[in-house]
């Protein structure tokens, strides 16, 4: 029986360990929820998880059915629990010392040990409930897994599943639902696990099975290929914040149903690229096509223009009105930059500018006075890939100088920003956690103050400002959901108010304001990073939505910029990858000054990774 599942484990077999993140990405959340149902700590239920892949590879060549991966893996993360249990009987219940992650033991004594009272009464209460239920209960809220996947996971149906988590609340206090809720998201699995394991996999022999070229329905050889090359890049993805799990490393365009830990049935690649490792064409190896590009829909038509010189996702972008130039700021390409670089529209060129002093991805760019702020972001510092920041960097494009500002109160990537009367205004993002926290920064005082919160916590969303008033579009929230929520903020009154949803929920996009009207362009939609085109027009006046002609290049973390009624998708790239590609979007609209682009996030995934 072929398989997605199949194909990959053949992979592996024939000399391709990098095939084998596509099996870690997908079942790697249930086998560490199982290791800590099973043992109820979470440094442990990790270092199981590990080792259970690294098991699993080794013995490949002995699983006789490849359809069967998943009951397999099942099976020998059960094994190595009991055999852990079993070698570490005289060990005490609560986790050493040095099994504490180094950023619990950076924190203040108080919240640490907070949180250690937090994880023993978790434990404590976990442990007596029957083992079916405390599986279930796990895979559900540490997994974040639905009914229908942990009974595939499980081998049982969706009626036994509901009813032992039924029965799993029931036996637990209200609190510790809401604490375990809680808990469960701080010590969800890092990104870094499939790279680590990849690594250790990469060490690892196996021995080789006979292979017949045979692939599983609706993928093509050539576009798996190149998926498989894609994948490769998985481990230090900039667009996975902290403690979660975003998506499969693979798709450019897939049909999705839920199956396993990441909902990826069936894969349709189509028209994946394959990405450069040098500076050049940017396209991912196509060649730049200089006609204009057509598409359904409506409004104006996108152009190629010349690529960016440093191939990124994760950048933000900003245009400055007082000289007509766009500046691309960090981002992310297999590394945290500095580079900066700056976009001439009426030349089509681009030139080097002084880097900026703190690499750094994720983030987000305003334009106040004709000076440019970058704000936060991710930084990739030695053990803690991913780390939001503070800092805050303002840079004179007449100069081509940076200064140092005052930091943020709070830090955090794959949030938004934008500019109203002066003020700049910093919204949502990540840092640990979802955030809903706004604030503002005054660039004559060098000071922050606090502002009413955004109405739904998350990160991964854009911003723009028109008329005075800034609109959150878009984003993910709790559970990974992506969502369609436009909320509007008023300056004045300090007050969010709701309005219509975008037709198509995102995250990871372009956003830029020309005059009246807000365009969204391209992102993810949905949380497997599934690859969008699509282009809408929101008009703040109607509150109403246009759909309009799609970007040429499907992509996420990509930033956009407007300057004369003329918007640029900058940057960019698929799942896992970067890109230098640079189009333009002609609204029609002629007019002396655009509405300022600035105030908005160049999206990453971040996150995906940007991002956050």
């Amino acid at each position: 029986m072929h398989t997605e599942d199949g194909y990959f484990i053949q992979k592996c077999l024939l000399g391709e360990p990098g095939a084998f993140s596509f099996l870690i990405e997908k079942y790697k959340t249930a086998v560490y929820s199982l290791a800590y149902s099973k043992l109820g700590n979470f440094h442990d239920a990790q270092d199981i998880a590990q080792e259970a892949f690294v098991k699993a590879y080794r013995k490949l060549s002995t699983l006789k059915r490849t359809d069967k991966f998943r009951p397999w893996i099942y099976a020998i993360t059960s094994n190595l629990c009991i055999d852990f249990l079993r070698s570490q009987s005289s060990r005490p219940d609560s986790e050493y010392a040095e099994d504490i992650d180094e950023d619990i033991l950076e924190q203040p004594a108080i919240s640490a040990y907070q949180k250690e009272l937090n994880y023993d009464a978790l434990r404590e209460a976990l442990g007596e409930l029957p083992e079916i239920y405390r599986q279930v209960i796990s895979l559900y809220y540490l997994g974040d897994m639905k009914s229908k996947e942990i009974a595939q996971f499980l081998g049982t149906s969706v009626t036994n599943i509901n009813a032992r988590l039924s029965r799993a609340r029931a036996l637990l206090k209200e609190e510790m639902i809401t604490m375990m809720s809680t808990t469960f998201d701080e010590v969800r699995l890092q990104p870094g696990f499939t790279f680590r394991v990849v690594e250790a996999v990469k060490r690892t022999k196996i021995q080789s099975a006979p292979y017949k070229p045979a692939l599983p329905f609706g993928i093509s050889a050539t576009g798996i290929m190149i998926a498989l090359m894609l994948s490769m890049a998985i481990p230090q993805s900039p667009l996975y914040p902290i403690g979660e799990l975003i998506g499969s490393a693979l798709l450019s365009q897939t049909q999705v149903s839920e199956i396993g830990v990441i909902p990826v049935d069936t894969i349709e690649i189509t028209k994946i690229t394959i990405l450069t490792s040098e500076k050049g064409d940017g396209d991912f190896g196509q060649k730049p096509k200089p006609e204009p590009v057509n598409f359904l829909g409506g409004g104006g038509k996108w152009n190629k223009k010349a690529d960016m010189p440093t191939p990124r996702f994760s950048l933000s972008t900003v245009g400055v009105e007082l000289n007509g130039k766009i500046y691309a700021i960090g981002g992310w390409n297999g590394q945290v930059l500095s580079t900066v670089e700056e976009y001439d529209p009426v030349n089509n060129t681009w030139r080097e500018k002084a880097d900026m002093p703190t690499p750094r991805c994720a983030l987000a760019t305003v334009v106040v006075n004709g000076k440019i702020y970058a704000i936060g972001g991710s930084a990739d510092t030695p053990g803690k890939l991913n780390m939001p920041l503070a800092t805050i960097e303002e840079y004179d494009p007449v100069t081509d100088k940076w200064t140092k500002k005052a930091d943020m109160p709070t830090s955090r990537n794959s949030f938004s920003a934008s500019v109203v009367d002066g003020k700049i205004y910093v919204i949502g993002g990540y840092n640990g956690g979802r955030l809903s926290s706004m604030e503002e920064y005054d660039p004559v005082t060098d000071k922050w103050s606090q502002k009413a919160p955004i109405n739904v916590p998350r990160n991964f969303l854009s911003t723009s400002v028109v008329n005075g008033k800034i609109y959150a579009m878009g984003g993910i929230a709790g559970g990974l959901v992506v969502l369609s929520t436009v909320e509007e903020y008023d300056p004045v009154t300090d007050t969010w108010t709701k309005r219509t949803d975008m037709p198509t929920p995102r995250s990871a996009f372009g956003i830029s304001a020309v005059k009246e009207k807000i365009y969204v362009i391209g992102g993810a939609i949905n949380a497997a990073f599934q690859m969008s085109k699509t282009v809408e027009e929101y008009d703040t006046v109607t509150d109403s939505w246009t759909k309009r002609n799609d970007i040429s290049t499907a992509r996420v973390a990509l930033s956009a910029s407007a300057i004369n009624g003329k918007i640029y998708a900058i940057g960019g790239g698929p799942v896992i990858g970067w890109t230098s590609i640079v189009e333009e979007y002609d609204t029609g609209e002629r007019i002396p000054q655009s509405v300022n682009p600035a105030g908005k996030l160049s999206t990453t995934w971040g996150e995906i990774k940007t991002q956050n």
